[in-house]
């Protein structure tokens, strides 16, 4: 690469957009366009070459970034079916109750949860033998860390 100097140069504000939206390297641009005008403009296709150049790199940042766009709606399709799968699953597990139930005991252990007044409450408060609500709700969460 050659010595160069630097410059300033006045662009309108629509042209001052244009470079930035299409990110246009502008020295490269202005070395191109020189060329061409002091070669006589006709024989060197420098402009057009560069311009082409320009639009083959923003083509191929598009493509990348649809293939990341592509990436990351599959990956949340993903994760919106996985939570459908476990709220579906949950539902088949007895739904809110079990859901409520967890809200409210998750932190207890299994030994814990049939000695403890606030269970055998819940439990009796919704028709449940204490020792039944255990057995189920202890299969929920076993079945709810595979999900």
């Amino acid at each position: 690469m050659g010595k160069y100097a630097q410059t300033s140069i006045n662009l309108r504000p629509d042209q001052m957009d244009y470079i930035g939206e299409q990110s246009i390297n502008t020295s490269e641009l202005l070395r191109k366009l020189l060329d061409q005008y002091m070669d006589g403009g006709d024989k060197d296709t420098s402009g057009l070459e560069f311009r082409l150049q320009e639009l083959r790199q923003r083509r191929d940042r598009i493509s990348l970034e649809l293939e990341q766009i592509e990436d990351d709606i599959e990956m949340i399709r993903n994760q919106l079916e996985q939570h459908d799968r476990k709220q579906e699953r949950i539902m088949q597990m007895g739904g809110e109750f079990m859901e409520e139930t967890h809200e409210k005991f998750a932190s207890y252990t299994p030994q814990q949860l049939a000695r403890n007044n606030k269970f055998r409450d819940w439990a009796l408060e919704h028709e449940w033998s204490v020792l039944e609500l255990k057995q189920a709700y202890l299969k929920y969460r076993v079945e709810l860390e595979d999900l």
